[in-house]
């Protein structure tokens, strides 16, 4: 019975831990896994510590960091001119953008879909747009 006792101690530390964050938690999980190799010597009770070990991690990552992750950053290049100068922007869509900004980026997800199809799909605009980059990168591999 103080086996299993101890197992819940090991299993309940673990979750403290991950109260604190990922990095209390791994590291509660590197000490516990080192204290285990170094002083337990019976081969059932050393595989039944990790196993605890094993689940306590998969138990508080369920609980305290799968829903707390942030949406995946959809970064997004405008490209325009101001004042007769090539200018580019990086916006996340994930940010309070304005309308007018937001509907540049979906116009520019437009385009850019349409290009590649069109790239893909139709053999003449391919090798219009490969022989305008041959003759564009020509002379830079030339020594």
């Amino acid at each position: 019975m103080e086996v299993f006792l101890y197992q819940f101690g090991i299993l309940i530390a673990i979750q403290i831990a991950a109260m604190f964050g990922k990095n209390s938690r791994n590291t509660a999980v590197v000490l516990i896994s080192l204290f285990t190799i170094l002083q337990v010597f019976m081969s059932w009770l050393l595989l039944l510590q990790f196993i605890t070990i094993y689940i306590s991690y998969n138990i508080s990552n369920n609980l305290y960091f799968k829903n707390n992750q942030a949406p995946k950053s959809q970064k997004t290049v405008l490209k325009s001119y101001e004042n007769g100068a090539r200018v580019y922007r990086e916006y996340d869509e994930n940010d309070d953008l304005s309308p007018e900004i937001r509907k540049k980026i979906k116009s520019q997800k437009e385009i850019n879909k349409i290009s590649k199809d069109m790239y893909k799909n139709n053999a003449e605009y391919k090798k219009s747009v490969d022989d305008v980059m041959n003759e564009m990168f020509k002379n830079i591999n030339k020594k």
